[in-house]
């Protein structure tokens, strides 16, 4: 069975909070006239960007999340509320935090946004 998250076909960790987000792309013509109105050039519907967070990883699961996202480019496989979804995509920037508690010793957050080609 597939992973909740692949990246080029490598299972991710289960991430902590996984967001989709689906915007649309406008032209450089897309302006407002002398009277105000939107005079709108859309090029593209629902171009995904996915944040995706984990919490509590080992330094090996990092590792390998964070090596999964650094080519220019890669393919991500997730699910949508229509199915399950793949996309090619780019990492955004990414966060590492560094943590140590009591409770379950050292470990790492990571977190970044993958935007849709």
């Amino acid at each position: 069975m597939a992973a909740m998250i692949q990246i080029d076909g490598v299972n991710m960790p289960d991430p902590s909070v996984f967001k989709i987000k689906e915007a649309d792309l406008d032209s450089e013509d897309t302006k407002r006239n002398e009277l105000g109105f939107l005079q709108r050039d859309r090029v593209r519907q629902g171009a995904r960007s996915l944040t995706l967070e984990w919490d509590s990883l080992t330094g090996s699961d990092a590792t390998t999340v964070i090596n999964a996202v650094s080519p220019v480019s890669f393919r991500i496989s997730f699910p949508d509320t229509d199915g399950r979804k793949t996309i090619t995509a780019y990492a955004g920037n990414q966060t590492k935090e560094y943590v140590n508690t009591p409770d379950i010793g050292p470990h790492w957050n990571v977190s970044f946004e993958n935007i849709e080609f």
